[in-house]
């Protein structure tokens, strides 16, 4: 499947413009079937022109009726993973993401594509737990902006069902000591003072275990410029025992 994110909607071409102006600058690329696109209009760095990337590596790596049961999306930003899981599963789909506009824009994109089962809230990464309630988490480039990083991953993994998935993307810090567990202190971070921390592999894998996960699988690393030679972007799945 694309890893392009594309909207078949009803609503016009000057509709869906007004809307990505109101919204400005974006970060992941949407393109609607009336033309519209969000690259036209102004965008940050680094702008994301194929946000479907990890959901297909998932695809792969979890079964299909995990994500066509409830299913979780932590910060879901402009809805891309939850309006596509929705559409191609057919699932209950929960999110939560701390910036209010991200409810407003992925409810407004969910509306425009005639898909409903929404439940976007405004929410805390690190606190949200529904205990026993969703078959999948995604937790898709959150975890390095949270403070306490391995509460989010204990509420997770409370939050799943028996034989429920979680899907966890992040920054991962492999320089030097990573293979002893030490961990990198990232807060601001390009500027950035969301960014906290990047865990090493061995952090993220051994916290995942004593959350009470397992089957826990490295499914894709790969080296990005933008964040030097001393990290790396990973892809985990697990399972609740």
């Amino acid at each position: 499947m694309s890893t392009e994110w594309h909207i078949e909607t009803g609503v016009s071409r000057e509709e869906t413009e007004a809307f990505l102006a109101r919204y400005e600058p974006w970060r992941i690329g949407v393109t609607f079937s009336n033309g519209a696109r969000a690259a036209d209009f102004k965008t940050v760095e680094p702008f994301t022109t194929h946000p479907l990337g990890k959901l297909g590596v998932i695809e792969k790596s979890i079964p299909t009726k995990a994500l066509a049961g409830r299913v979780l999306d932590i910060g879901f930003n402009c809805g891309h993973n939850s309006i596509e899981v929705r559409r191609r599963y057919g699932g209950q789909v929960v999110g939560i993401d701390f910036n209010p506009r991200h409810k407003l824009v992925a409810g407004w994109i969910a509306d425009a594509s005639g898909l409903g089962g929404f439940d976007f809230r405004t929410g805390d990464a690190e606190s949200f737990e529904e205990p026993n309630s969703f078959t999948a988490i995604l937790h898709l480039g959150t975890l390095y902006h949270l403070p306490n990083p391995l509460r989010s991953i204990q509420n997770c993994a409370n939050s799943l069902c028996k034989d429920g998935w979680l899907a966890l993307e992040t920054t991962a810090y492999v320089g030097e000591g990573c293979e002893n567990g030490l961990n990198k202190f990232i807060y601001g971070f390009k500027g950035d003072k969301t960014n906290f921390w990047a865990l090493s592999k061995q952090t993220l894998e051994e916290f995942m275990r004593i959350a009470g996960l397992t089957d826990i699988k490295l499914v894709k690393e790969v080296k990005v410029a933008y964040v030097g030679d001393e990290m790396s972007r990973v892809i985990y799945v697990a399972r609740k025992a």
